[in-house]
């Protein structure tokens, strides 16, 4: 019961952490799956580079949220073909 409860308290403050503070917790959460520091100023890897464009490009492009979802992009594939 209070492991629940403790589980659901967790994950509203890291929700609320993301939202308000992406690169952040992109940096610490890169950090402790690879064990080295994100470099967002030049990104060399791919990993660095694929975090670069969700905190940059694609975060506010449409067309990347939409293609995200298979059935949005099912209907934008039907719609955009000759």
């Amino acid at each position: 019961m209070m492991n629940e409860y403790i589980k659901h308290i967790r994950k509203k403050v890291l929700r609320s952490l993301c939202n308000s503070f992406p690169t952040l917790v992109t940096k610490l959460l890169y950090y402790r799956r690879f064990g080295k520091r994100l470099n967002l100023k030049q990104p060399k890897t791919f990993n660095e580079k694929l975090q670069w464009l969700k905190l940059n490009t694609y975060k506010n492009n449409l067309l990347v949220t939409q293609c995200a979802d298979k059935y949005k992009v099912r209907e934008y594939i039907k719609k955009n073909t000759l």
